[in-house]
């Protein structure tokens, strides 16, 4: 019995043990079907052998163990079958939505943890994050993105920074210039909190953002240089609503700027580090809601001016509420 090559086989490994192993799975077939075709005339070609011996086997797979279906037997419980099939599938229905809501829960419980962890060794991280996911979600609905990306990057945008857990409070807190080795340090946040969010499948497009978070437009950023809208959007949008939120807050080495100074410098790095389109959102939405930019801006101000006794982490978990609604 001669067996072709299939289409895919690329000429590497053992044809042969393909051929035997084929050869074992299906000599019997064709005197089955001989016979069968005799029999039933539902049975024309090996293949409506295949389909019959296929819905028999699921039959007496729904009728519990040991069981025996004819092919005879399949057209009597046509009825019954698709009756245990719309059973089935509501029920598959019903529990996919009840895991969905579980998982929600999960992941609303790690948010909070991680924050909690965050807060107690940064307040100005926790309370950054905050304030880049509230900047994120407007220059998102701003640029027309879907209610999907759009809650990406607000989920990204709360953990964007959780990388930060893995880094010594001397250099977070620094206020002279950093060597050359703690830069390196800092730049390794993105692929730290991607690590740390990496167990949390549901959040597979928001590791995307987090570990691109640092690409500039120009492909001049960290971790891999890409370049333009290679980037994801999510991530173009991130780096827009940081460097905002940064530069508007005080630091432990440095005075906040006015925010017309921060505007015109994300202006004058559009295309080179940012996305021009969401420099463009940003401006817009500024005119839009420029009094509650600044309320928020004196908000935290104050906020990190005492400590934060876990308030951060209760608006944490607010926020990560409205954003996966």
């Amino acid at each position: 019995m001669k067996i072709d090559k299939p289409d895919w086989w690329d000429g590497k490994g053992d044809i042969e043990g393909f051929e035997s192993r084929f050869k074992r799975l299906t000599a019997e077939l064709p005197v089955y079907a001989e016979e069968s075709s005799i029999d039933d005339p539902r049975v024309i070609s090996s293949a409506d052998l295949v389909d019959l011996a296929d819905r028999a086997l699921y039959s007496a797979k729904h009728q519990g163990r040991d069981q025996v279906s004819c092919s005879y037997e399949l057209d009597e419980m046509a009825d019954v079958t698709a009756t245990i099939q719309s059973d089935e599938i509501d029920w598959l229905r019903r529990r996919l939505t009840a895991l969905s809501v579980r998982a929600k829960d999960v992941y609303m419980q790690s948010v909070a943890a991680l924050l909690q962890t965050l807060d107690e060794k940064d307040p100005y991280t926790a309370r950054h994050s905050i304030n880049v996911a509230y900047y994120a979600q407007q220059l998102a609905e701003q640029m027309g993105c879907s209610q999907a990306t759009i809650k990406s990057v607000c989920n990204a945008a709360l953990l964007h920074d959780i990388g930060k857990v893995g880094v010594p409070d001397r250099i977070l807190n620094k206020r002279e210039p950093l060597t050359d080795v703690e830069r390196m340090v800092l730049g390794q946040v993105p692929l730290i909190g991607t690590r740390i969010v990496d167990h949390l499948r549901i959040l597979e497009s928001e590791q995307q953002i987090i570990r691109h978070q640092r690409e500039h437009f120009d492909g001049s950023g960290l971790p891999s240089g890409l370049k333009g809208t290679k980037i994801p959007i999510g991530a173009r949008i991130l780096l827009v609503a940081d460097a905002f939120d940064a530069m508007t807050t005080d630091r432990a080495y440095r005075r906040r700027r006015a925010i017309d100074e921060v505007v015109e410098e994300l202006h004058r790095l559009a295309g080179k580090q940012f996305d021009p389109r969401a420099v463009t959102a940003h401006r817009q939405c500024l005119n839009t809601f420029r009094s509650d930019w600044e309320n928020r801006i004196d908000e935290t101000v104050r906020e990190l001016q005492v400590p934060s006794g876990g308030r951060l982490a209760n608006e944490f978990s607010q926020s990560t509420a409205q954003a996966r609604r």
